[in-house]
């Protein structure tokens, strides 16, 4: 009697695997990390994206918040002083109005910044001053009895005395920013302006603070996740973000951030240049303030919008071109402390807190 064949079994494959249509080893499925409906907490009113309109920066000019980003800061300390009494002038009038406001996030990390471009400007005259040697003076007899040669010779003297009173002011110069604690023109400015009731701090406790930058860093939410190999992993730019939400909360107007930060998780970007801000960070504006609008523009464009003439709007504009990199790492590297140090040895501050504070 032959022995019964048993059908054979299917093989069970776990929920864990897939086995490819060609019979292959089964590969394993890993298990979501991220929340795969995160676009619902992103949008959480999908009809607002095609019903919502959204205001020109013209209409909201003489009634929105206007708040200023670290970036925005340091321009003055490259501008000529007609530019500076006009950002000066600007911003007074906004302060008159309670529509300036400087996020607490903002004035630390000015504080880091702001020793840096100092040191930057005396490293600049320092090398000025160095590059400028006199004429070596050589003696030919054979010409001395040539007109041209005495001629020559009484203009390198004269050249030489130049270069020397040359050398001499830089030196003076480079005494008065040796000089400097906080009171060099733009911080005595900021000193002015800048008081208890413009600046504001983030409502957000640092737990919650913490846990909303890993969660925006997981699903790419602007803003911040293209900081995360900083040191601080992007919070600074959370901070601030949160504090815009907490001015629109409260005042339900409109806003504009005064910024030259051009990078992908605050803007969309083609052909190498920012386009507008990302609709996640004005959808999100607008569910914060109920119904108002996000604008973000580099000084120079607000400069141009609260009519600022048009010589200190190109000078502005040639100079935040190189804002923006100066600021891509926040920590001061070991050379430039000792740039600092070098104009700042005789000063109450020490090393360690210049690089601290």
């Amino acid at each position: 009697m032959s022995e019964k064949v048993k059908p054979n079994k299917p093989e069970e494959v776990k929920p864990s695997e897939s086995k490819d249509v060609k019979g292959s080893e089964p590969k394993e499925v890993k298990p979501h990390t991220s929340d795969v409906f995160i676009a619902r907490s992103v949008y959480p009113n999908a009809e607002a994206v095609f019903t919502t309109r959204y205001k020109n920066l013209e209409s909201i000019k003489d009634s929105c918040v206007v708040v200023l980003d670290t970036n925005t800061l340091l321009v003055p300390y490259t501008v000529s002083k007609q530019s500076l009494d006009q950002i000066k002038t600007t911003y007074e009038a906004l302060i008159k109005d309670n529509r300036l406001v400087i996020p607490a996030q903002v004035a630390r990390e000015f504080a880091k910044l702001r020793a840096r471009k100092i040191a930057e400007l005396f490293d600049q005259l320092s090398n000025k001053r160095n590059v400028s040697t006199s004429l070596k003076k050589e003696e030919y007899p054979l010409l001395e009895t040539l007109d041209e040669y005495k001629t020559s010779l009484a203009l390198e003297d004269e050249i030489n005395t130049q270069i020397k009173k040359y050398r001499d002011t830089l030196g003076e110069v480079l005494d008065r920013v040796r000089a400097w604690t906080w009171d060099d023109p733009v911080s005595e400015l900021y000193g002015q302006l800048f008081a208890t009731a413009v600046v504001r701090e983030s409502p957000i406790k640092e737990v919650e603070t913490q846990k909303e930058l890993e969660r925006r860093r997981l699903h790419k939410i602007p803003p911040g996740y293209k900081d995360a190999q900083k040191d601080d992993g992007g919070i600074g730019d959370l901070i601030i973000w949160q504090t815009i939400l907490d001015i629109g909360q409260t005042t339900k107007k409109s806003l504009v951030f005064v910024s030259h930060e051009e990078k992908a998780d605050w803007w969309y970007r083609s052909s190498g240049e920012p386009l507008y801000p990302r609709y996640e960070l004005i959808d999100e504006f607008r569910r914060a303030s109920n119904g108002e609008t996000f604008h973000m523009v580099q000084l120079s464009k607000f400069l141009d919008l609260f009519g600022a003439n048009q010589k200190v709007i190109d000078e502005v504009k040639e100079k935040e071109g190189r804002i923006e990199e100066d600021i891509a790492n926040i920590e001061i590297s070991e050379q430039e402390a000792k740039i600092i140090d070098a104009f700042l040895a005789s000063k109450f501050l020490d090393r360690k807190c210049q690089r601290s504070c």
